[in-house]
């Protein structure tokens, strides 16, 4: 097989040796390329988008859809009471940390055996305060955007819903967080405003959470109705 095949390869090769290119003339109509550049076509369709405006209108819509978020089934208080929850949580694990042995080393060493109750606000206390209002309930976002304004680092302001970004603008630029459900069980919120404390007194130690009725919702008293229930109401 193999001396048949070097055969045939010469043959080819000696074959194309006298090839000779002919002129076969026209043999149908011609016609002229008409269909424009489809690189040209591109860049020039690419060149007359608004790249600004589609931009704005993304970044719009993604931050619409992130924004907006289901409402919280919570109503407006029909009182303004204060109710205090004892925050202390019960260890299912000894709770270790670097204690100094008085030489100067550090050794981890257990400072809360299992099954020990624990209140977080005897080691520190939150310097903050959390206010979740209904954002469709216009007195409450009136009450909220004037005590945020007087306390601006002291008040986080939380919503139950809506769309996070437009509220912002609505109090200044401040951020307003949302009142996840989370939140909302942990500190067992039935009513909305609710004012997110801590108590004084015989409830240093617990959390006072105030709900605040319709009637005590005046914007031009809002930091005033609040001073009085900053540690909660009195009982």
């Amino acid at each position: 097989m193999r001396p048949l095949t070097w055969w045939v390869v010469a043959a080819c090769v000696l074959g194309s040796s006298h090839a000779v290119a002919r002129d076969l003339g026209v043999q149908a109509e011609v016609f002229e390329i008409v269909e424009p550049n489809l690189i040209e076509f591109l860049a020039n369709k690419a060149s007359q988008v608004d790249w600004q405006r589609k931009s704005d209108e993304l970044r719009e819509s993604a931050t619409r859809k992130l924004g907006q978020f289901a409402f919280a089934p919570l109503s407006p208080a029909v009182e303004t009471r204060t109710r205090y929850i004892d925050p202390s949580i019960e260890l299912t694990s000894p709770l270790t940390a670097p204690v100094d042995d008085g030489q100067g080393n550090m050794t981890w060493q257990v400072i809360y055996e299992k099954g020990s109750r624990v209140n977080p606000l005897q080691a520190r206390r939150p310097v903050t305060k959390m206010l979740i209002f209904d954002p469709r309930q216009e007195d409450q976002v009136d009450f909220v955007a004037a005590v945020v304004k007087k306390w601006p680092t002291l008040i986080k302001p939380l919503a139950t819903g809506g769309e996070l970004h437009t509220l912002t603008r609505k109090f200044d630029g401040r951020t307003v967080y949302l009142a996840s459900a989370p939140i909302i069980d942990r500190f067992d919120i039935q009513h909305t405003p609710s004012f997110i404390g801590t108590g004084r007194g015989k409830h240093e130690f617990h959390l006072a959470v105030t709900q605040i009725a319709p009637a005590d919702l005046k914007a031009d008293r809002a930091v005033e109705t609040l001073t009085k229930m900053w540690d909660g109401l009195p009982e």
